[in-house]
């Protein structure tokens, strides 16, 4: 199983984000009909420098195969420009199998006795179940609120999956487990029959993985036709067969079987040699069970490491542990060998530990790992000074570094039960074997994960096929200088960071918990790519309190992020200030590749991409299943290619900001509005002959208010001093020619006492004339304006308590200065002799008349009574006298609300005229309200 290539016929086609591309020859990628699951669509590659044009290359996931020839995926950037740029033709597209296992690992016990008392189930198994509670336990112990799932019992009541609250007895004897039935009635208890399947917890440190490649598999007699394909770590023997090579030589010791084990192997004899140094032949000091030839033979550092342990004065406390310090070799090729391994807890709830809490382990030579480090609570690794000459693969900023390498299966494994509060100092891994894993952070059975990690100058530098850095729950990770990398020869490899969870056991698995969150990285690098995998079961968000700042990723051929969690994906999660530098795939290679994943709160920003072209994101085909992405950008960032359809966008070198597929709510009279304009100064301001105001220095200001009570700030530039020198004197101040646009006026604001003056009794505008005289006689202040500290009054606006006005409005390419006018024309005919109606108009919404004017024919003369002429809803009229061929009322405001029914008539008739006007054309401007 290997990388596998498949020509592109023809020109892509291209429709609402989306590009369909076809294949020459039938290709092996499961099509959206086959239900074969493909995280849910694969990852593949145009490979670069084979397609027309660049940009049409990289390394992304799809989002449908809709047959056997034809596989879809997403470039959400180009639909804001209404298609595709560029044109894509031809090309080869290569493809990464992989078959996922999902072998679940549990155990089978017969149940003896089933009983219910108080609504919870008590059943005895056979063999025994430790738990937390039993004292002597063995190395299996399992957790509280584990699922077992329960089979054959006599009363069905019992039977189902339910989550075990406890194990009993407490003891060096379990027998027996509890779970809630809520409810005893109608349960009987019963004797022997059915069984419980459950998976312990620190069942095994890894589990080897055989396929078989021959014509015939069954077992024992086909063994020879298996072989190693890989190695899966931790509680969970979920494994994804990648098709990479797995030597058995390259396993822990290297005894691991060639071909599948059809019976149980030896375990190791960790012994010392009681005599015979210097000869052939050795005398042990723990004799062996088992007769044995050809055996391999390590020395082992791990007993005295366990021996130093043991020699703490702490040790019987089970705190304050020490530090013991591995020595200096004498030249950089000599190691410190770990062949078995080494737990520094032991069994679970073991009193005094192996290493007493807060043990620290100082490597000053570089070790060589064939056993895992099983690393207790509170215990820490660190690099001591002159440690080695070790090099990392990036950012080597510490005074030292010890290296740690070698083949062990995890090199540092973290047991969720037992494993918290740890410090990792100046230490550089070196998972190079495949699958191998550096830092393996596990998840136990009832979704428990490991807590409060710090890793200070850790290098977890891997070969392009491991793990270096396995994530599987918990939280409080938090990660300063240092890295992970993986760097792979193609989009398949180089995943140097995975966060995951159990997923070979989801029958198992208690309702979806977490992933990690509360982490955080500084200053760190990723070379190769961030993988956040749910492996397709349901288990929450990725983010709460998770920020990536200043990750620096080189010579990735895949995206420096990915994530396959649908429905769920990254949310409450911040980027700042990443680096996609030196990129070995192609021009399309989205920084984050979010087509298998949902989004919900991601801020993005200050990335830096390794070309123009490169998508900052890249999503699937459903818009609405992304939401909250924030990007903030500057010049030469990738921020141009968002790659979604709903985000906020802050272009900071362009002042642009874009909002796609995102509304703004304004609400409890919120507005977004453009600030008013200061005010002129005063065209004079003088002391002048009068009463009121007394001797002393004045600094008065004018500020502008609008229809709504909003002020401008205080401008010095609007200010004027003025000096009154004796108890008989007032202020005139000649208002400014104009006002600024949309002010009603001005207030008046005395800047030497900080208040508000008092004139025309504090209404607002106190002067709506421009150029008119103000003339101040008291020295009496306090109007009650809003201070003018800040700017409130608006120019234009959009509010939810005054609705949207400004300067100018476009419409349809005219710009509005004012609100719009229409005008009703009314013509009276005949003498206006006689008093009689001529027009009724019910009004469809509210107006507001602004001015009448009638035209007679011919105009009165001589006339003892005038005619006039009405508008009325029957109680607020304008009247316009008609005495002379033209007649205006002049400017008005009269409100009619929408319904009402207006006339317009002859009011009053023209008498005693030697010429009576004739003929009279009205006009009614008005304005909608």
């Amino acid at each position: 199983m290997a990388l596998q290539s498949y020509a592109i016929s023809g020109t892509w086609t291209f429709s609402n984000g989306v590009y369909t591309v076809t294949t020459s020859s039938a290709h092996n990628m499961p099509t959206s009909s086959s239900g074969v699951q493909s995280e849910p669509y694969a990852q593949i590659e145009i490979q670069a420098n084979t397609t027309n044009n660049r940009q049409c290359e990289g390394a992304f996931s799809l989002t449908a195969v809709p047959s056997g020839t034809t596989f879809q995926f997403t470039r959400n950037e180009f639909t804001a420009t209404g298609g595709t740029n560029p044109t894509c033709t031809g090309g080869t597209m290569r493809v990464a199998p992989k078959i996922i296992l999902k072998w679940d690992s549990h155990y089978t016990y017969s149940v003896q006795s089933a009983t219910c008392s108080g609504g919870t189930a008590t059943v005895t198994v056979s063999p025994g179940v430790f738990g937390p509670a039993n004292t002597a336990a063995p190395t299996w112990v399992v957790p509280w609120f584990v699922n077992a799932i329960f089979s054959g019992v006599a009363d069905s009541h019992y039977n189902g999956t339910f989550s075990i609250n406890n194990f009993a007895p407490t003891g060096t004897a379990p027998n027996s487990v509890q779970y809630s039935l809520g409810s005893c009635t109608g349960v009987s208890n019963v004797g022997t029959g059915g069984t419980m399947t459950m998976v312990p917890g620190k069942a095994v440190k890894n589990h080897l993985i055989y396929e078989c490649t021959g014509t015939s598999c069954a077992l024992p007699a086909n063994a020879a036709n298996y072989s190693l394909a890989g190695v899966a770590t931790g509680n969970d023997g979920f494994f994804v067969d990648r098709g990479w090579s797995t030597p058995a030589a390259n396993v822990d010791t290297g005894d691991a079987p060639v071909t599948a084990p059809t019976a149980a192997t030896n375990e190791y004899l960790d012994t010392t040699i009681a005599a015979g140094g210097g000869t052939t032949s050795l005398t042990l000091a723990t004799a062996a069970s088992n007769t044995v030839s050809s055996a391999k033979a390590f020395h082992d550092n791990t007993p005295n490491l366990l021996a130093a342990c043991a020699a703490l004065a702490a040790n019987t406390t089970g705190a304050n542990g020490g530090r013991i310090v591995i020595p200096s070799a004498t030249n950089i090729y000599q190691y410190f060998p770990l062949v078995g391994n080494f737990d520094m807890l032991g069994n679970f709830g073991q009193n005094p530990r192996n290493c007493p809490y807060n043990t620290t382990i100082e490597f000053r030579s570089t070790a060589y790992m064939m056993g895992t480090i099983v690393i207790g609570g509170g215990d820490n690794l660190a690099a001591g000074q002159g440690a080695t000459n070790c090099l990392s693969a990036s950012y080597h900023v510490s005074s030292s570094l010890a290296c740690i390498q070698g083949t062990s299966y995890p090199m540092v494994y973290f047991e969720p039960e037992t494993s918290s509060g740890n410090y990792l100092e100046n230490l550089v891994f070196l998972p190079n074997q495949t699958y191998q894993t550096a830092l393996y952070m596990d998840e136990q059975l009832n979704r428990d994960g490991v807590t409060a990690l710090r890793f200070e100058h850790v290098h977890a530098n891997g070969g392009p096929r491991s793990y270096p850095v396995v994530n599987k729950g918990g939280f409080g990770f938090f990660w300063n200088y240092g890295g992970w990398s993986a760097q792979g020869t193609n989009f398949s490899e180089g995943f140097d960071h995975i966060i995951t969870q159990n997923c070979g056991m989801p029958a198992y698995l208690p309702s979806p918990g977490a992933m990690p969150y509360i982490f955080t990285t500084n200053q760190t690098y990723s070379f190769g790519t961030f993988e956040v995998d749910n492996c397709g079961i349901a288990s929450g968000v990725f983010g709460l309190n998770v920020a990536f700042n200043q990750v620096l990723t080189e010579n990735a051929p895949g995206p420096p992020f990915k994530f396959n969690m649908f429905p769920y994906g990254p949310s409450g999660i911040t980027f700042n200030q990443g680096s996609d530098a030196d990129f070995t795939g192609g021009f399309a290679t989205p920084y984050f590749d979010l087509t298998n994943s949902s989004s919900s709160g991601m801020e993005i920003n200050y990335m830096l991409c390794a070309n123009s072209a490169q998508p900052l994101l890249q999503t699937g085909t459903t818009a609405s299943a992304y939401s909250g992405i924030s990007v903030r950008n500057n010049q030469n960032s990738c921020g141009g290619n968002i790659g979604a359809v709903n985000y906020r966008y802050d272009n900071m070198s362009s002042n642009l900001g874009i909002v796609s597929g995102y509304g703004t709510q304004l609400n409890s009279g919120a507005q977004v509005f453009s600030p008013m304009a200061s005010p002129a100064n005063f065209q004079s301001v003088t002391a002048v002959s009068g009463t009121g105001l007394a001797p002393g220095t004045y600094s008065y200001c004018a500020i502008a208010v609008d229809p709504f009570a909003g002020v401008t700030a205080v401008n010095p530039q609007s200010c004027t001093q003025v000096t009154t020198t004796t108890g008989n004197q007032s202020v005139q101040l000649v208002m400014p020619a104009s006002f600024p646009a949309g002010a009603a006026g001005l207030v008046i604001f005395d800047q030497t006492t900080g208040h508000y003056v008092i004139f025309n009794s504090c209404a607002s505008p106190q002067v709506s004339v421009p150029g008119s005289t103000v003339t101040l006689t008291t020295t009496f202040e306090g109007c009650a304006y809003t201070n003018p500290t800040v700017t409130t009054a608006v120019a234009n606006f959009v509010s939810t308590s005054n609705g949207i006005g400004g300067s100018k409005l476009l419409l349809n390419g005219e710009f509005l200065n004012a609100a719009p006018r229409s005008e009703q024309n009314i013509f009276l005919p005949g003498g206006l002799s006689t008093t009689w109606t001529g027009s009724t108009w019910t009004l469809d919404r509210g107006v507001t008349v602004t001015r009448v004017q009638v035209q007679a024919k011919t105009a009165p003369a001589g006339c003892t009574t005038n005619a006039v002429v009405r508008l009325t809803d029957g109680t607020t009229p304008v009247n316009v006298t008609i005495a002379a061929a033209a007649n205006d009322s002049g400017a008005i405001t009269q409100n009619y609300a929408s319904g009402t029914v207006l006339t317009l008539s002859v009011q009053t008739a023209a008498a005693g005229c030697t010429t009576t006007p004739t003929d009279a054309n009205v006009t009614i401007q008005y304005r909608m309200q």
